[in-house]
């Protein structure tokens, strides 16, 4: 999609609100607003008549009208959309939690505590009018530790969390209500999980790889040109002044570092300059007409041992030490499982490849024509020198 340098410069607070129940499917809003407490007011308005509890996810400074384009497809009605297609984006944003949420969260935490707390003690007050009414109040207080030992511990044990959440502060507070809100369905929990596991590695691997993943981008948008082969002004690692959608629709976050490629915020993010980076090797590894390679650093002994060994498994012959001739059967293997495929899928579809239900196998039409006309060959061949004899 084409930006417009108006909507990159515009600034509105792009808000996520989480529509879930157990027994349906999940949906969210995404809305926006000119300030936190405009957000917080939009969440209360759709919260009235509705019997489910929403779950606002947070909300960043962008344009609602990009992230509409983007989940267009997701549609369901209006301003919401599926959440199963938008969890996986979503999980990756740094979002912000307006404060009278994460005061509400942290009272609505405490309070299912205390709840649990007046259960144990209401079945304590039950067990005692059913079977100790004859106690009075201090006689009672010294039973209390031996007859309900394992209620006392639980109550102590909610207790400790409950201080545990009155002390949570500043960012693992909102750490907290982002795990707590994005975990509330299967699908955001999955996207949530992944997000947290491989973005980091990501981005540790792209910014030791950063000055490779620069060069193949420059590559790519302008060709080989020795004088700017390491990169230029207009193709550039900077960091990011808001949230926005990278070539590869990845999500790039405030402060992020990204490739920038152009005006504005069009480019890569370092996920996804890793990924080119990859492919281009695995190319070139594929392509070479010898074992060498600069992005490598040299001669790759692990990798031509890998050649030998599947060339050894297909039972083809090759040159001893020999890359070139390796590299090459290598590739005309690749080529020939990529025709195969390709005839495969034509001969089913023109019925040369059929399934033969009474033998319970599929059989082909072209093969087994050469197999009979080779068999009638080789029958008068036999003729002929038997008569000849």
């Amino acid at each position: 999609m084409k930006k417009n340098p108006n909507d990159v410069l515009k600034k509105e607070l792009v808000y996520f609100l989480l529509h879930s129940d157990s027994s349906r499917k999940s949906y969210v809003k995404i809305g926006k607003s000119d300030s936190e407490s405009g957000v917080v007011q939009r969440v209360k308005g759709c919260q009235t008549g509705n019997p489910v509890k929403l779950i606002l996810l947070g909300y960043i400074e962008a344009s609602e009208r990009e992230w509409h384009y983007h989940f267009r497809d997701e549609n369901i009605r209006g301003e919401w959309f599926d959440f199963n297609y938008a969890s996986r984006f979503i999980s990756q944003l740094n979002l912000n939690i307006p404060v009278s949420i994460l005061k509400s969260y942290k009272e609505e935490k405490i309070a299912h505590i205390h709840r649990k707390i007046l259960k144990i003690k209401d079945q304590m007050d039950e067990d005692r009018n059913n079977y100790h009414i004859n106690l009075d109040d201090e006689e009672w207080n010294k039973q209390l530790p031996e007859n309900f030992a394992e209620e006392l511990k639980e109550i102590g044990s909610f207790k400790e969390d409950i201080i545990n959440i009155e002390n949570i502060k500043g960012q693992k507070l909102i750490e907290a209500y982002k795990n707590w809100s994005l975990k509330n369905t299967e699908e955001g929990y999955h996207a949530y999980e992944r997000s947290e596991q491989v973005h980091t590695d990501h981005r540790k691997e792209a910014l030791d790889n950063m000055r490779k993943i620069e060069k193949i981008i420059y590559f790519l948008h302008k060709g080989i040109d020795p004088d700017k082969w390491v990169g230029g002004l207009e193709i550039r690692l900077c960091d990011s002044k808001s949230t926005f959608f990278d070539f590869f629709n990845r999500v790039v976050n405030p402060g992020e570092y990204y490739i920038k490629v152009g005006d504005y915020q069009s480019g890569y993010s370092l996920e996804s300059g890793l990924c080119i980076y990859k492919l281009f090797l695995n190319f070139m590894n594929s392509r070479r007409s010898k074992t060498w390679s600069k992005f490598l650093g040299g001669v790759d002994i692990k990798q031509q041992e890998k050649h030998k060994k599947s060339l050894d498994d297909a039972n083809v012959e090759y040159k001893d030490d020999c890359p070139v001739d390796i590299t090459k059967k290598l590739e005309t293997m690749g080529l020939k499982s990529i025709i195969d495929d390709i005839k495969y899928d034509i001969d089913t579809k023109l019925n040369i490849r059929y399934f033969d239900k009474n033998l319970s196998v599929w059989r082909n039409k072209e093969s087994e024509k050469d197999l009979e006309d080779f068999l009638k060959t080789k029958t008068m061949q036999k003729r002929v020198l038997n008569e000849t004899q």
